[in-house]
């Protein structure tokens, strides 16, 4: 007769269990550096595949609709089901190339000039601002002090800026080699979103059929549900945002030049950039832009932070909402700490997708407590917590009288 475990053989399971993963989660944080190198190194590596990806992401909508639009034949046949698909395809990428291309050819050759002007008259902004400050308060004054310890760390910014640019002609040939492995690595990644997007439908059914075969019917349900969250949040944030940047940055060029200030174009695509940044990217953009307008022109500043401040509340109650579809149900603590978390780790990139990818984390964490909660049959509304902690609800029964 075959012997039961005993209550000792499951003990020490469980202990070695326990010290095995101690000894993990302890090695773990004493190797973090040299495990993350080693993260970092690998996704460096599938970097073009993930671009890749990302392109075909963003661009598939196109694709959508001039295949369902556009090349949509009545007879549907698998030969002229290719056809279709490549139409598609080949006009949305050479649509979206040729639109690029026209705002590359406009924008860089103006913000080219306008950096190219600046950096040469730095040492005459410099004098220039010099001396408006010395004609604001004078010795006696109490801000007399700040005003000299602001014009300092100007001239240290100036000395060290003309520096950078001067150390930039050595290291033109480093330069050059890492913009060809950008160039490189962003043709391969064209060539890999154009094959997911070809080949979208094969490589979706390939990635349900593995998630059929390692999971359970459970398990399938949650994960399709987590995918289309992850869409919805994610990638409508992103495509959403790019939108709203691009109008802010166009508007933001047509209200400077209106106004008359100079590098409008620079200015422009400054904040347009950095207004893909959530919450903070209004202010990201608007702090160095004021920075050069100071130098260049202290008259201009003013009336370029007004202009900023009534284009982003702008955008912030009206542009955004109508193409955002909303907030990301963050506060702005939360939004503080995405940022902050997902920019140290993942830089730029992190800035713009920690906060769709923080939003996830809060909707399926609230979904959990909120189910934790009703199991326990106790409130799941936030305002029952804002004092004593709530009863859980009991049941009554109502005695009928004969």
């Amino acid at each position: 007769m075959k012997r039961q475990p005993t209550k000792y053989f499951y003990i020490s399971i469980y202990t070695i269990l326990t010290i095995t993963f101690s000894a993990l989660i302890v090695y773990l944080i004493f190797n973090f550096s040299n495990i993350w190198g080693a993260i970092s190194k690998f996704i460096s590596i599938i970097n073009p595949i993930l671009i890749g990806f990302a392109i075909a992401y963003l661009i598939n909508p196109v694709v959508n609709f001039f295949e369902k639009k556009v090349f949509s034949f009545k007879k549907a046949k698998k030969d002229k089901a290719r056809v279709r698909r490549f139409c598609s395809v080949f006009t949305a990428y050479v649509l979206v190339l040729v639109i690029l291309a026209a705002l590359l050819w406009i924008i860089i050759p103006q913000v080219i000039d306008s950096v190219d002007i600046f950096v040469g008259n730095l040492s005459s902004y410099q004098r220039a601002l010099e001396k408006w400050a010395s004609s604001l308060p004078d010795a006696s004054s109490k801000y007399y002090g700040i005003v000299q310890k602001f014009v300092s760390v100007l001239d240290e910014f100036v000395d060290m800026a003309v520096k950078y640019v001067t150390e930039l002609v050595p290291k033109a040939f480093v330069l050059i080699k890492d913009v060809s492995v950008i160039i490189v690595n962003l043709i391969l990644s064209i060539f890999v979103s154009i094959y997911m997007i070809s080949r979208k439908e094969h490589l979706l059914a390939q990635s349900k059929k593995l998630i059929c075969a390692f999971f359970n019917t459970k398990w399938i349900q949650r994960i399709s549900d987590f995918m289309g969250l992850l869409d919805d949040s994610v990638g409508g944030f992103i495509k959403g945002k790019i939108i709203d940047s691009a109008i802010i940055g166009v508007l933001c060029y047509v209200v400077m030049t209106i106004l008359r200030l100079d590098y409008s174009m620079l200015i422009s695509v400054i904040v347009g950039i950095t207004n893909v940044i959530p919450f903070f990217g209004p202010f990201i953009g608007a702090i160095p832009s004021a920075f050069i307008l100071l130098m260049v022109n202290p008259n201009e500043v003013i009336p370029f932070l007004i202009a900023i401040l009534l284009i982003q509340q702008l955008d912030g109650n009206f542009i955004g909402p109508k193409i955002l579809g909303g907030s990301m149900g963050l506060s702005a603590f939360w939004i503080l700490v995405a940022i902050v978390i997902m920019s140290g780790l993942f830089g730029f990139a992190g800035m713009i997708i920690g906060v769709p990818i923080f939003s996830v984390a809060y909707v399926l964490v609230e979904r959990l407590v909120d189910k934790k909660l009703a199991n326990k049959k106790m409130p799941v509304e936030i305002e029952e917590y804002f004092h004593d902690i709530p009863e859980p609800e009991t049941e009554t029964t109502e005695v009928k009288k004969d």
